[in-house]
């Protein structure tokens, strides 16, 4: 396991080494390290890392692998609404979704995403998290000169709502309320709203020219509320935690427990270990969270590493067809075990054969019933509709991302007599581009509503519209594939 955690910043690095403890880290290693003159990782990887490798040597820091953490403003984080589909097609839907609302090519970031606590049962909602290739490449070189491997690459506000989890008892951790955490590291300021545990949104800024920065930081937290409103439901914040612990975080503190009448705890990222100045603890609430992530993590949390994947599908007839098949064999196998122990009894022999032939019978035809409802299942299974494919398919059909773009999908399975239908909302550069589509879905087997169009987008995209096609059944599709 890591014990080297490093937050990676565009004009500093913080290096913490410690081991996790309960609910802080003890630290042994700390430093802030500011990026010399002359010395960029982005554009010299190479000569960064070895003053990178003199630096955790003179310092005491062993190389070992290390879990790397970017500072929020370095990633772009974005909610999504999908489809209440099963988990194993989340990670696909939203890989669908990134491409459309990414504006670079798919090998030119990496992504990974959380998911939210459900607010209804129709959708669900995930925490996307993106960040260019570019960045982690500088990382990753600069690093490797340093001779320190990554175990890890994640993001700050995850990492500390990893730390300030940690400082809750159980009962705070059960309740579904909504909580603000403020960790303040010189003049940065990061702020983030959590509830269970999930982050749900999160935001940086600077206060250092601030005339009073208690108020700008105020100013940023109704920012992160008003843009995550749909996301917490209007819930009011019932807990704050303010770090780091010194006379400044003492006045935030007090000052946020007035603004928002809500009870505040005030805390050391680093539990009283280590002999740093109370002022400079705030700098190390992200690489302490990130140490605790990996001695038994109690959030969601991203890691472009290991992004989360869609499991290997299983056929769920087979596995029921064997299980089925195992209870026979086991009830065979105890019939004949018995009929052994019973050998030397001849005259109980007939009768207990007999009896053993009725059990098998019954468990036959349990059998062939739980093989019999097997395939009803797999055949409800394979009548369900795939959402992923048909967005895919629905993409395929569009006249061109530089002619129209579809930002939001409604899916709505089919109930009764009712058919499945699939609402989009998009922009496009003319009404000719939307008609374009509709006219080439409805040749596709979709039964298109007259689309709604209307001027209002952007200077390229002049054009927003909304469309609802119902889709195709299979007899349908075969009808106009004839005509």
């Amino acid at each position: 396991m890591s014990d080297l955690a490093i937050e990676w910043g565009s004009d500093r690095i913080v290096l913490l080494q410690g081991k996790a403890s309960g609910e802080h880290v003890n630290a042994r290693s700390a430093a802030v390290l500011e990026w010399p003159e002359g010395i960029d990782p982005n554009t010299a990887p190479q000569r960064a890392g070895e003053w990178l490798k003199g630096e955790l040597a003179s310092r005491g820091f062993s190389a070992k692998p290390a879990l790397v953490s970017l500072p929020r403003e370095s990633v772009v984080v974005r909610p999504l609404e999908l489809p209440n589909v099963p988990d194993d097609e989340v990670p696909d839907m939203v890989r669908l979704q990134a491409a459309t609302k990414v504006t670079m090519g798919a090998d030119q970031y990496l992504l990974d995403f959380i998911p939210l606590p459900p607010r209804g049962a129709e959708t669900r909602d995930v925490l996307m998290t993106t960040v260019p290739t570019e960045v982690t490449q500088a990382i990753t070189a600069t690093l490797s000169a340093a001779g320190v491997e990554i175990a890890a690459i994640g993001v700050s506000s995850f990492n500390t709502g990893e730390l300030v989890h940690h400082q809750m008892d159980a009962k705070t951790k059960a309740a579904s309320q909504l909580h603000l955490s403020v960790i303040k590291a010189g003049a940065r300021v990061e702020v983030a709203l959590l509830r269970g545990s999930c982050t749900l949104a999160a935001s940086s800024t600077r206060v250092g020219s601030a005339t009073d920065p208690n108020k700008a930081i105020s100013a940023e937290i109704n920012r992160l509320r008003l843009s995550a409103q749909q996301l917490h439901g209007g819930l009011p914040i019932s807990h704050v935690w303010v770090s780091p612990a010194d006379a400044d975080g003492q006045m935030l503190a007090q000052f946020l427990k007035d603004k928002l009448n809500a009870e505040v705890t005030n805390f050391d990222p680093l539990g009283g270990t280590g002999s740093i100045d109370q002022a400079d603890r705030g700098y190390f609430a992200t690489v302490a969270g990130h140490l605790l992530s990996f001695g038994g993590s109690q959030t969601e949390s991203v890691n472009f590493l290991s992004p989360r994947k869609a499991a290997a599908k299983k056929d769920a007839r087979r596995l029921k067809m064997i299980v089925a098949g195992g209870g026979l064999a086991l009830l065979l196998v105890t019939a004949w075990w018995m009929v052994r122990q019973r050998v030397a009894s001849i005259e109980e022999e007939a009768q207990f054969i007999a009896d053993s032939a009725a059990e098998i019978d019954a468990a036959v035809s349990k059998a062939s019933a739980e093989i019999a409802s097997a395939d009803l299942m797999n055949e409800w299974q394979n009548s369900r509709v795939s959402w992923l494919d048909e967005m895919e398919k629905m993409n395929d059909q569009l006249p061109g991302r530089d002619r129209a773009l579809v930002g939001k999908y409604v899916l709505t399975s089919a109930s009764g007599n009712k058919q499945a239908a699939v609402y989009m909302e998009g922009i496009a550069r003319s009404r000719v581009e939307v008609n374009d589509f509709s006219d080439t879905l409805e040749a596709s087997g979709y039964s298109v509503n007259p689309p709604e169009a209307e001027s209002g987008g952007s200077d390229e995209y002049e054009m927003e519209f909304k469309l609802k096609a119902d889709l195709p059944t299979p007899g349908d599709s075969d009808k106009k594939s004839k005509k």
